[in-house]
């Protein structure tokens, strides 16, 4: 009597389990495109959070948080924030938050104004537990050590700047380099954001080094602009107290 040989199953790869494959790699991009899609669309906000499954999970750096952002959509954020749970403390790999996201990316052709970028990270706070509230607010970029303050600084954003220091956020806080959020508000002009940094005890003596200006740079030697100039020169005249 003949015995039938069993015949081995094929292994399929693309049911590895736990992996990404090529297959569902393409799916999530897929599901993201047209997320991104509604947003630009202006799709009203419970439409375009029904299209969520999981808010935290990152397609490449971005998740549907950050793209709320990026389209400017603070209703669609509160809707992930509080239907979808959405966890604003999670960094992509880069170690960029939504904090950064907010304060300097914009998709093409969308803009939001500081109101808009305060409400946000209003309701992105709010949802941080109280002891991880400094550690958000500071979030540090993996590779720069660049922070939500450097970020909104550098891209002259008054009304969150000030939002940032009155939540905690670090005014003296340094990259390696020793580069500051007033060195980025000093190079690019934004004299209101140094004056407001200045005021909150942002130090005019710090140096850092930049590859553009050289090492050991101080504030003024980071612009050459005069109403930049003058603001520095009038915070090292140090009024006289009488006895």
């Amino acid at each position: 009597m003949m015995i039938a040989k069993k015949k081995k199953k094929k292994h399929d790869k693309n049911k590895s389990c736990g992996k990404i494959t090529k297959s569902n790699r393409k799916m999530a991009f897929v599901g993201m495109n047209d997320y991104t899609r509604s947003l630009s669309r202006k799709e009203e906000a419970a439409d375009v959070i029904n299209k969520v499954d999981d808010a935290n999970t990152f397609d490449g750096d971005s998740n549907a948080l950050f793209e709320a952002v990026r389209f400017g959509r603070s209703d669609v954020v509160r809707g992930l924030l509080r239907q979808r749970r959405a966890d604003p403390t999670r960094t992509n790999a880069k170690g960029r938050s939504v904090l950064h996201v907010i304060a300097e990316e914009r998709n093409k052709d969308v803009e939001f104004d500081d109101d808009e970028a305060v409400r946000m990270a209003s309701d992105c706070l709010d949802k941080v537990a109280w002891t991880r509230r400094l550690c958000f607010l500071n979030a540090r970029t993996t590779t720069a050590g660049w922070t939500p303050l450097m970020a909104a600084s550098d891209k002259g954003r008054v009304l969150l700047v000030e939002w940032l220091l009155k939540k905690g956020a670090g005014v003296n806080a340094a990259m390696a380099t020793g580069w500051t959020a007033a060195h980025s508000a000093a190079k690019n002009g934004h004299v209101d954001v140094l004056k407001l940094l200045l005021a909150k005890g942002a130090d005019s003596d710090l140096e850092a080094s930049h590859k553009e200006f050289g090492r050991n740079c101080k504030l003024d030697d980071v612009s050459i602009e005069d109403e930049i100039l003058e603001v520095l020169k009038d915070n090292r005249i140090k009024p006289t107290h009488c006895c």
